[in-house]
């Protein structure tokens, strides 16, 4: 499903690729400022269409459960990864920009350390016993935070590229 960022999101790689090539932050800066709201704008219409759904599904008849789970829980499920997946379309921009500028070795120091708090809270749901929802936040939880990560490193290393400081953007920010 990641096809529903309209490849704004992987688009990034080599449009930052060619800026920096051309030490062109300005204009590296306008398009990551155009793609992060033409993602947060897919994101909020995917999750628009897909959460109606996500509550009209019989998720007991789909996995076939016969009633062992709630089907309350189940909507919750649903509901959440559709949330996370969606959350993770725009958080996913900033990772994007690290590859393009050649600072992969971020991006590997930021995943290892998502999947090891993600593989603690696995550990954690499990040793205390927590519920279906703790285990999907937990294993969604490497990525997102692997995604926030990378966000920070960005922004911190690369301030050229970061949002302006009072968050307005203005028509010249935009392509």
């Amino acid at each position: 499903f990641r096809f529903l960022d309209g490849g704004v999101v992987y688009a990034m790689i080599n449009i930052t690729a060619s800026c920096h090539a051309q030490n062109d932050h300005d204009r590296l800066r306008r398009m990551l400022t155009t793609a992060y709201l033409v993602a947060i704008l897919l994101s909020g219409v995917g999750f628009a269409l897909a959460a109606p759904l996500c509550f009209a599904t019989d998720w007991q008849w789909l996995i076939g459960s016969d009633g062992a789970v709630d089907s309350r829980v189940m909507h919750q499920v649903a509901i959440l990864a559709c949330s996370l997946f969606f959350l993770s379309i725009p958080l996913g921009i900033a990772e994007k920009v690290l590859r393009g500028l050649q600072r992969t070795h971020w991006m590997s120091l930021v995943a290892i350390a998502a999947n090891c708090i993600a593989l603690a809270a696995v550990a954690f749901g499990w040793w205390f016993r927590l519920d279906l929802l703790w285990f999907l936040i937990a294993f969604a939880i490497g990525p997102l935070l692997a995604h926030s990560f990378a966000t920070v490193l960005l922004w911190r290393y690369e301030p050229q590229l970061s949002p302006r400081r009072d968050w307005r953007v203005s028509r010249k920010d935009v392509y």
